[in-house]
């Protein structure tokens, strides 16, 4: 379905659309003109739409992703939603894909929390003293096959850790180790189309490992991780025990933070012992604003900010969250990292430029890896007003926080979807962009 970015009507059958960048399409010329004249296309946004959408094409966007998923991914078609994609591989409105619908099934307001294994430990019926609950992977195995409706927990509780983490570094390198180490069945391949959530925080964590050899919270193997304005990621929580077999050598300790998240998981803790390395997943929920005072402690105390799929660049109320962690990178020297993608590149592109502004600059330099010169007003306030403790915080900041230039994810949602509005090279975790403190 394509729809005309002017007026939203349906123009499936005879789209115009712009012969320029090939994105937006139009019911009728008028319509067309009518959204250049608000100012909705210029002639700069054309000609760097054109830019990101054959950039994305070259770089094999859909096409790289085809032959490994010719179950459910072809070179030349695009599926009309999420729920097309899911009927077609026979998994539409089912556990654990529930929440990928785009139909009001899988909306935030109806987690299911990992079918009856979540609910049994926390739900409403369940004393409300019961903050944690400790386990194995061995012990849920049963309940995750139930929840999976198949012997899919082989996919992440295969016992078969990776050598050398580096050695992951696309799907391609990701699936040649699974097929190694265990024989799919068709029922457990589908589960694939949910891993780019794992994949993704594990291409995060490895560039933090990358740049923080000598922090010695690393040396201990304990990565601290918050994943902030989660949703649908507590409802597939099981599948980042995949980090077991993709890190083997670390404990996680991830806190997903976020107000769409239900109340009744708020404080809540599941702690996942691995019955192969003895290394422990720790989650807790956290439902509360990322500018919550409890919130904004987590941040400091973590190594890693992580937003998926964050609208950055769309939501407003990010910004209190960004100027935070800016604070905290300052003062605090933590988080590491500040990690987002989206599904678009004109999406992160835009959350990019936004970041940028808070941090002290009004247009997107050359990428040298260096931020440029901060302002020092809300690094003011957050030193209290000292004048040298300023200077050093922005010093700080200016010398050792980098920022990296927007990445095609090479663990991306392997699921070809259009959008009604745009023509835009779209999937979920498409791109990614980190600012990183490097010492």
């Amino acid at each position: 379905m394509k729809c005309c970015s002017a007026c939203g009507s349906n123009v499936n059958s005879s789209p115009i659309v712009c012969d320029g960048c090939g994105c937006l399409y139009f019911c009728s010329k008028s319509h067309q003109q009518r959204y250049i004249d608000q100012g909705g296309h210029s002639r700069e946004d054309c000609i760097r739409l054109c830019e990101f959408r054959s950039s994305a094409l070259e770089d094999g966007f859909y096409t790289s992703l085809a032959p490994l998923f010719s179950w459910c991914v072809t070179d030349n078609s695009l599926y009309s939603s999420p729920c097309d994609m899911l009927e077609k591989i026979g998994v539409h409105r089912k556990d654990p894909f529930r929440m990928e619908c785009s139909c009001g099934v899988g909306n935030a307001s109806a987690f299911c929390v990992s079918g009856p294994l979540v609910q049994g430990w926390f739900g409403h019926h369940v004393s409300e003293r019961r903050k944690r609950v400790d386990v194995t992977t061995d012990s849920i195995r049963p309940q995750l096959d139930a929840w999976w409706g198949t012997e899919g927990s082989g996919c992440v509780l295969d016992g078969s850790p990776v050598e050398v983490y580096d050695s992951i570094v696309d799907w391609q390198s990701y699936l040649e180790y699974k097929r190694r180490r265990i024989y799919w069945t068709a029922e457990q391949k589908k589960l694939m189309v949910l891993m780019d959530i794992p994949l993704t925080i594990f291409w995060a964590i490895k560039r933090f490992l990358r740049n923080n050899n000598n922090n010695s919270s690393a040396r201990t193997h304990v990565i601290q991780l918050v994943l902030a304005g989660c949703e649908k990621e507590l409802d597939q929580w099981p599948l980042l025990l995949e980090l077991f077999n993709l890190l083997p050598g670390y404990s996680f300790d991830i806190t997903m933070a976020g107000p769409e998240l239900p109340s009744w998981m708020d404080q809540k803790c599941i702690n996942v012992t691995s019955s192969t390395t003895s290394k422990e997943l720790k989650i807790t929920c956290r439902s509360t604003t990322l500018t919550d005072p409890a919130s904004i402690q987590l941040m400091a105390e973590s190594h890693i900010v992580c937003a998926l799929n964050a609208g950055i660049g769309a939501y407003p109320s990010w910004m209190d969250t960004v100027c935070h962690i800016k604070s905290l990178m300052a003062t605090r020297h933590s988080p590491s990292m500040f990690f987002f993608t989206d599904y678009v590149q004109e999406s992160i592109e835009v959350a990019r430029k936004n970041v940028y502004m808070l941090f002290g600059k009004t247009c997107i330099p050359e990428y040298d890896g260096k931020l440029p010169f901060l302002g020092m007003g809300d690094i003011a306030m957050a030193c209290g007003g000292h004048p040298q403790k300023t200077k050093e915080c922005s010093d700080f900041l200016h010398t050792h926080v980098k920022a990296t230039a927007v990445l095609m994810n090479p663990f991306r949602k392997p699921a070809n979807v259009t959008m009604p509005s745009h023509g835009m090279p779209y999937a979920s975790n498409g791109f990614g962009c980190s600012l990183e403190i490097r010492v």
